[in-house]
């Protein structure tokens, strides 16, 4: 029987599992934690049916490094079900290893490799792998956890060249010129200076393509399940096979419950029962009988009359008798005829005049961002020469 030419793996990070959810209901909170270790379990099911050669955890596969002891336990007897798979593990800043934290005081099994060692590697023959890594050792890593003068191919001189090379680390990837970062830099010029095959990479929640720094493939997969309303979308892990010099990579959403931003335009709408309804309308429309399961943050967008104001206290209370979770945020803007108002001779036409001219002085320029600011500020002053403006409106 030969040598394997590729091998398969797993690409995860961030389950943060034992996390409080203190934003959230005691029952809410408790609920969001039994459903971020069943995403855990969705990736172990995943390794059971595809028995791909490594899970790579690239960091914060705990919130915190002293947990409640049945925690890091169930976590470890679900790595020793699914024993042909190689789970190889790169503490992060949440969960960094020291003496007698989870990663030191937890037995683990035997196909489980846990990096202890600021920068060090672990050779699997039978995979013709090397696999690089390095832990957290405490919440904050400001220097670099790679040798500023690492390459893989000097470093492994026992290794023939045809071994495949791969990093798992927790950290920030950045360009190395002057930036100051707290979570282990990992500058792109290093890495591809590195000589590796594929960096399996942790700490930023929003998953990325697969990129390259010379030769070597890197990416972010991402947090398998959301935790709050700054991440949104499907989540998941990243599937791969590598061969020398040859990196596929497929997304596998594992998330149990969505944060989902959604645009909803309220025209028309005059009392706020309408713009629940609208609003619930187009949840249904868009999630069809399940969307009540998921988090939304709702922009409400469109023209209202002057005298009709939004009560988004209001509006939140009752969208949580029908959602797991709401944020909602006003951007409508007061029906006005703005030609007509900018000639009226008082306070709020000088007022519409001034941003109006503002407005279209930015966006003439290119700036459209700036010109929409600039027509938000517009709407918002109105509001309030209409009436009262909500604290939670200027969002």
């Amino acid at each position: 029987m030969g040598l394997p030419t590729s091998i398969r793996f797993v690409h995860a990070a961030d389950f943060h599992l034992g996390s409080s959810f203190s934003n959230l209901s005691a029952d809410k909170a408790e609920m969001r934690r039994m459903e971020l270790f069943r995403s855990f379990i969705r990736v172990i099911s995943l390794c059971k049916r595809e028995t791909p050669d490594f899970l790579l955890i690239a960091g914060d596969l705990f919130d915190s490094p002293i947990l409640p002891a049945e925690i890091p336990r169930s976590v470890a007897n679900a790595f020793a079900s699914i024993p042909n798979t190689h789970v190889v593990i790169a503490p992060g800043n949440h969960d960094p290893i020291y003496p007698k934290s989870i990663y030191d005081s937890q037995e683990w099994p035997k196909n489980v490799f846990v990096f202890s060692r600021t920068f060090e590697s672990i050779f699997f023959a039978e995979k013709r792998t090397r696999i690089w890594g390095g832990a957290f050792h405490n919440p904050r890593v400001p220097e670099p956890l790679i040798p500023a003068d690492f390459v893989s191919s000097k470093e492994r001189i026992e290794d023939s060249p045809d071994v495949l090379t791969l990093l798992v680390m927790h950290g920030e990837v950045c360009s190395g010129v002057g930036e100051s970062l707290f979570y282990n830099p990992i500058s792109l010029s290093k890495l591809a200076q590195s000589g590796m095959d594929y960096a399996a990479l942790g700490h930023i929640h929003e998953r990325s393509a697969p990129q390259k720094a010379g030769a070597t493939v890197y990416s972010y997969s991402g947090c398998p399940e959301p935790r709050g309303f700054d991440e949104l979308g499907v989540k998941g892990v990243y599937m791969g096979e590598i061969a020398k010099r040859n990196v596929r990579i497929r997304f596998v959403p594992t998330n149990e419950r969505s944060y989902l931003p959604l645009s909803i335009s309220v025209d028309a709408c005059d009392t706020n029962q309408m713009v629940l309804e609208r609003i619930l309308s187009v949840l249904q429309e868009k999630g069809g009988s399940s969307f009540s399961k998921d988090a939304y943050v709702l922009t409400l967008e469109g023209a209202v009359a002057g005298d009709f104001f939004i009560d988004l206290k209001r509006l939140h209370t009752d969208l949580l008798a029908s959602v797991f979770d709401v944020r909602v945020i006003d951007h409508t803007r007061i029906l006005l005829d703005y030609a007509v108002l900018r000639k009226e001779k008082s306070l709020r036409g000088a007022f519409a005049d001034i941003l109006c001219a503002e407005a279209e002085k930015e966006r003439a320029a290119g700036n459209e961002a700036a010109a929409i600011s600039c027509e938000r500020g517009l709407s918002l002053g109105l509001k309030a020469f209409f009436g009262e403006v909500g604290l939670c409106e200027d969002q």
